[in-house]
């Protein structure tokens, strides 16, 4: 081989090297996006504004969704341990306004009311947290009320934000009034 030809095969080994190492060191989403999210089916577009790049993608604590549960249910989904989005869920025996300015309002930084359920209740929203009360008629729940907090590293502004968050928790809300065997 000649000086040129050396240089040429060194030069596509070290490419086809380098390649291989920048593929298997990761970079981009690694994993699956779920069907499920603490027990709940949710739509990968609801989900997809929150998820981070990383390799493995999990729920820590209860399911959101199991009739036998104990309230308040508690549950976060996480990538590689860094949260995506975390969910209180609450049994009540009223349905509660989130901002009626009492304990649930607190919660929000500026919330908004949110406008048209598509079932009966009432919701807020602020850029990274959504509150939606709604009437359940389940033996263990006459209301519930899902208390949803996404990641603080969630891009895009605010409006943004605010639609990707009500979009997330109004998808979840119907899947568990479902799964929960909710009357109303």
């Amino acid at each position: 081989m000649n000086g040129r030809t050396t240089r040429l095969v060194t030069a596509s080994a070290l490419a086809c090297h380098l390649a291989l190492a920048l593929t298997g060191c990761g970079g981009g989403r690694q994993y699956t996006t779920p069907p499920e999210a603490c027990g709940v089916p949710v739509a990968e577009e609801s989900l997809d504004p929150f998820l981070v790049d990383g390799e493995e993608v999990g729920a820590v604590g209860d399911s959101l969704a199991d009739p036998t549960g104990t309230y308040p249910g508690n549950c976060e989904l996480r990538v590689d341990g860094r949260l995506v989005f975390g969910a209180h869920l609450y049994a009540e025996e009223e349905l509660v306004d989130p901002m009626s300015g009492g304990p649930w309002t607190r919660r929000f930084d500026a919330p908004q009311k949110m406008e048209n359920l598509p079932f009966r209740g009432l919701g807020a929203v602020d850029g990274r947290r959504a509150m939606i009360s709604a009437a359940c008629g389940a033996p263990a729940v006459d209301h519930l009320v899902l208390d949803l907090y996404t990641s603080p590293r969630a891009g895009g502004d605010e409006a943004e934000r605010r639609r990707d968050v009500t979009a997330l928790a109004l998808g979840l809300v119907p899947e568990m009034k479902k799964r929960l065997g909710c009357t109303e």
